[in-house]
């Protein structure tokens, strides 16, 4: 009897030293989520037109008449939590909603990231609104492209899911794979409240996500 005593106590002790450990214990960073982005983000052309139609400009054919052409659209310059690649086939400029959200992905990414136990980064645009002139360059040194781009209504960019812009810079790398699932999980979210269309482009390296809504849908 005395034995099985002394075996209760010793078990109420651990338990109790388990649960004090427990609470002392730092919270572990939220579990970054593994999808097949190719299989998930499928969005197809045609939805991504559709929308762009609906609530994008009607494009541009020449980029010398883009000053004329781009009146009520935001200029998209390098932001604390995104940068702009070197556009050579596209011009800066986006509808507001679209800016709108383009700025939530990238500030909900680099919110994402500490909560995770990672360093900062930002994302990196490398496609934003294409004249028609660009469509035609684009297409003669890239067979995927197609002619008719939901690019050239300023309602859709591509972020790239392979290269990002460190800003801890004295914080160990993170593999951009990682990076990519935290992006990933970003995505998910706003799609599933129907806020835009995604497609994960394996040539190109990017997320292709195209704005389903307008300001005049909110306001």
């Amino acid at each position: 009897m005395k034995r099985k005593l002394i075996r209760r106590a010793s078990s109420i002790v651990m338990a109790t030293i388990v649960a004090v450990a427990a609470m002392a214990a730092p919270p572990r960073p939220n579990a970054i989520a593994q999808f097949d982005n190719y299989v998930f983000f499928n969005d197809v052309n045609a939805l991504h037109l559709k929308a762009a139609a609906e609530v994008g400009i009607k494009g541009v054919d020449l980029r010398a008449n883009v000053a004329d052409a781009v009146y009520g659209l935001v200029t998209i310059a390098n932001s604390d939590n995104y940068k702009l690649a070197n556009l050579t086939h596209s011009v800066p400029y986006l509808t507001p909603a679209a800016a709108d959200l383009l700025n939530t992905i990238a500030v909900n990414f680099t919110d994402s990231l500490p909560q995770k136990g990672l360093p900062r980064y930002r994302v990196i645009v490398t496609s934003v609104l294409r004249t028609g002139e660009d469509v035609r360059r684009l297409v003669k040194v890239n067979r995927n492209a197609s002619h008719n781009s939901a690019h050239c209504h300023a309602t859709t960019f591509d972020i790239a899911y392979k290269t990002f812009d460190k800003l801890d810079t004295d914080k160990p790398d993170v593999p951009a794979r990682t990076l990519e699932m935290v992006l990933a999980e970003v995505l998910r979210d706003l799609r599933s409240q129907g806020l835009c269309y995604v497609k994960y482009e394996r040539g190109q390296c990017c997320f292709h996500i195209t704005c389903r809504y307008s300001f005049n849908d909110i306001f």
